[in-house]
């Protein structure tokens, strides 16, 4: 396949059935041609794990053109998500030792859970008069970023409140004009639309610039206050002052930060969106898991703990 087939077949905007009819039609495995990309396509996850243990110690990871242009337009830094070689295995170590470990992690739970209460009620103000709740993936896209943040800044920003601040809003917006603009340019060449100043290349960078000025605006606080008590000893619990205690520039910290909170939004929101329709269409399973969930709490109203 070919760029030029996912612009004349329509599925620019549902690659996910795309993907599976090439499975259908190939296998596990086939190659195509996206515009300046040249794809790999590797669908059985006992493959997926053999690439994963081939990679070495520093893998060459892939990376969207258009992110890297941008960013470098900026001139602000790659963090874990767009690093490669020595770099990014430097993130990757450093964020292993917050993200990875079950012990550490347990720490945001509380928190987590506050967040998960927060966004069922939520939903019911969201409601229409038939109990109905639209552009779900939309308000899935603020309970990932409201979830994220307890993780960052070990604090609500209120996006799940009835008057959310406007910034957080402005990130979201711009994570969405991103990803929009990105596929667009999955097509003619990154290079191209900034040479011609495009309307895809102005709103990619219009978002790009959007997230870094609000990440420059979530953290700037934090930093001040982790910068005045790097010397003291204590507990560190969220990810942010965790990043700014360790040897990394500010620029180092904000880049990590926002590929963080960038991630969080998109992946996050766009798994729980599928995971919920595959319960709906399951309601076997679904039935299972409700069971699980109430074996820890069956009272309905028991709090989700560390131990847990």
């Amino acid at each position: 396949g070919t760029a030029l087939h996912a612009v004349l077949g329509g599925w620019m905007n549902t690659f996910h059935l795309h993907v599976q009819n090439r499975w259908r039609q190939y296998g596990s495995i086939y190659k195509e041609n996206l515009g300046p990309l040249n794809v790999v396509a590797i669908q059985d996850p006992e493959d997926v794990a053999a690439v994963l243990r081939a990679e070495g110690r520093y893998p060459k990871r892939f990376t969207l053109e258009s992110f890297t242009m941008a960013i470098a337009d900026l001139d602000e830094h790659y963090g874990v998500f767009l690093g490669n070689g020595e770099e990014w295995h430097r993130y990757r170590t450093l964020l292993n030792k917050r993200l990875m470990r079950p012990q550490q992690a347990a720490v945001f739970t509380p928190m987590m859970d506050e967040t998960a209460r927060d966004f069922m009620s939520y939903l019911r103000r969201k409601r229409d008069r038939n109990g109905m709740v639209t552009d779900v993936q939309g308000h899935l896209f603020r309970w990932a970023m409201e979830s994220g943040c307890t993780a960052l800044f070990n604090q609500h920003l209120g996006l799940l409140s009835k008057d959310p601040p406007q910034l957080t809003k402005d990130f979201i917006d711009s994570v969405v004009k991103v990803l929009e603009t990105t596929n667009t340019m999955l097509i003619i060449p990154p290079k191209v639309h900034r040479a011609l100043n495009t309307k895809a290349w102005k709103g990619h960078m219009d978002g790009w610039g959007t997230m870094f000025r609000v990440a420059k605006e979530l953290i700037e606080d934090k930093m001040k206050i982790e910068m005045e008590r790097k010397d003291e000893e204590g507990e560190i619990t969220d990810l942010a002052s965790y990043l700014i205690s360790k040897d990394l520039s500010p620029k180092e910290v904000l880049g990590n930060l926002m590929d963080l909170l960038g991630g969080a939004v998109d992946t996050t929101s766009n798994t729980m969106t599928f995971t919920l329709h595959a319960l709906a269409r399951l309601p076997n399973i679904q039935d299972k898991l409700h069971d699980e969930v109430m074996s820890f709490a069956p009272d309905h109203q028991a709090p989700v703990t560390q131990e847990q």
